[in-house]
C-alpha cells in the first residue's frame, strides 16, 4: 500500500498540531472483506523542531489512506 508523502504529512500535522517536516511509515493488512481492507498505519514523524513523534492509525482502503479514522500518539 501506498500513501501519498504529503497526505501523510498533512494529516499528521493536523493531529499532532504542529509542522512534519519527515515521516516514516509500515503498513499491515488487518482484514478484508465486505467493509474493505483495513490497515494498520504505524511509523514515526519528525517535527520542525527535531522531535520524533510514534503513530499509528487503522485506516480503510476506501475511505482513502490517512483519512482522520484515528491517527493517534504511540507510546507518548
Amino acid at each position: 500500500m501506498n500513501i501519498k508523502r504529503e497526505a501523510l504529512f498533512s494529516a499528521l500535522s493536523q493531529q499532532f498540531k504542529t509542522n512534519i517536516i519527515s515521516a516514516d511509515y509500515q503498513t499491515k493488512t488487518l482484514q478484508g472483506g465486505t467493509v474493505g481492507n483495513v490497515f494498520l498505519v504505524t511509523g514515526a514523524a519528525e517535527t520542525a523542531d527535531g522531535k520524533i513523534l510514534p503513530y499509528r492509525s487503522e485506516n480503510s482502503k476506501e475511505m482513502g489512506a490517512i483519512r482522520r479514522s484515528g491517527i493517534m500518539a504511540s507510546g507518548i
